[in-house]
């Protein structure tokens, strides 16, 4: 029998300590193959068991009304077994966080401002070694994401507006090659969906979608609770959809993209001209947007009802298309809240049918902490590579 642990390990951060019986469930395995399976990565310290009394809940057989809980023995990924390192990549700037095998998020960060005409590697392998050199438990893995996509075997760069100089090169595998643990690249909405998944509000979620505003605009597809980019990995191009035909001119994007309209360059052609004066913190296009929106200034108000109406047009396309549970749309233009959900929703209820409007308008979610989020999504990939290779030298 091949090993699934990665499988498993997903499932008991999705939902918690499991039992044999409730594992079963999830992994269409009967009790007897969960067990077996289970023996050897327990005795590997990769898993370990919690007493009926350490954790009494059962996730997918609640109690019958009046009868006491069956208390059982479950299963949870042990904390001490390794850590990760998980990154996020914005523009030149590299946000490093380390992670408990639980995904438990340190809250130490480390922030490297990367030289684009260095190799890139090289610059951030130092930093990496110092991390794992102060800690106690092994280095597991590796994982950054980037704004563009990734070429998923190969962890190679294949488009990016934000990131032209590292189009082509396969980070992965020079970080993996001097740190040796295994080291992924994946796309930030990419990771986002994950993170979404397995730790945030879509863990009972099997269709949904992630909307990522930031440098860009990308987008997480999440279809039978599995993440979906396509047959050449460039699937969730939001940002070059074209919402108005021969519309507004944006680098790197057709004329009328929806990227064109709103992108963190898009939007600060906008505002910039509202900075005079401002405090250095509100000097940048999302901070200064929100604190204009909060002050009421008329500009910023008008700017802010245009954003919502695209966005509003695009998720009804997109619900129309994919027909997902929810959108969450995320990134720092969540700091807006009500001020953006508002115009969203009276959009969808304008460019939807009129039957569907309603009940679509409420299928939006403005999520804020994308970082926590996006890191822990990468983090879980990373793992899972890690524990990936553990299968394969076993099944060898």
């Amino acid at each position: 029998m091949f090993r699934r642990t990665a499988g498993i390990y997903r499932e008991l951060i999705r939902l918690g300590p499991l039992s044999n019986q409730e594992l079963s469930q999830v992994l269409d395995l009967s009790p007897a193959g969960v067990t077996q399976t289970l023996k050897p990565l327990l005795n590997q310290g990769i898993f370990h068991e919690l007493s009926a009394q350490q954790y009494q809940t059962n996730k997918l057989s609640p109690p019958e009304p009046g009868k006491r809980p069956r208390r059982k023995t479950t299963i949870t990924p042990n904390k001490n077994y390794g850590y990760t390192i998980g990154g996020i990549l914005r523009g030149t700037e590299l946000e490093l966080r380390k992670l408990d095998f639980d995904l438990e998020l340190d809250e130490q960060k480390w922030t490297i401002q990367l030289d684009p005409d260095r190799p890139i590697a090289g610059q951030i392998i130092p930093t990496l070694k110092t991390i794992r050199d102060t800690n106690s438990t092994p280095l597991l893995a590796i994982g950054l994401s980037v704004s563009g996509r990734v070429e998923l075997g190969s962890n190679t760069i294949v488009y990016s507006h934000n990131l032209p100089y590292l189009v082509g090169v396969d980070l992965g595998a020079e970080l993996e090659e001097d740190l040796h643990v295994p080291s992924i690249v994946i796309n930030d909405s990419h990771a986002l969906g994950m993170g979404e998944r397995f730790a945030g509000e879509a863990k009972h979620m099997d269709h949904f979608l992630t909307l990522f505003i930031d440098e860009g605009v990308g987008m997480g597809i999440v279809i039978d609770g599995k993440p979906y980019q396509g047959f050449d990995d460039l699937a969730g191009e939001a940002g070059q959809y074209i919402l108005v035909p021969q519309g507004r001119s944006h680098k790197g994007t057709a004329d009328g993209s929806f990227e064109a309209y709103i992108s963190q360059e898009a939007l600060w052609e906008q505002l910039k001209p509202l900075s005079k004066g401002r405090q250095e913190n509100e000097k940048s296009c999302y901070p200064l947007l929100a604190a204009l929106v909060s002050e009421k200034h008329p500009k910023a108000l008008a700017i802010g009802e245009m954003i919502g109406e695209k966005i509003g047009l695009l998720a009804t396309n997109l619900m129309l298309l994919f027909s997902p549970e929810m959108i969450f749309l995320t990134g720092p233009l969540a700091e807006l809240g009500q001020e953006l959900e508002t115009p969203i929703q009276k959009a969808i209820r304008l460019y939807g049918p009129k039957s569907m409007s309603q009940a679509m308008a409420k299928r939006i979610r403005i999520r804020d902490k994308w970082q926590q989020r996006m890191v822990i999504g990468t983090g879980l990939a990373a793992i899972e590579a890690h524990l990936n290779n553990l299968d394969q030298q076993a099944q060898e």
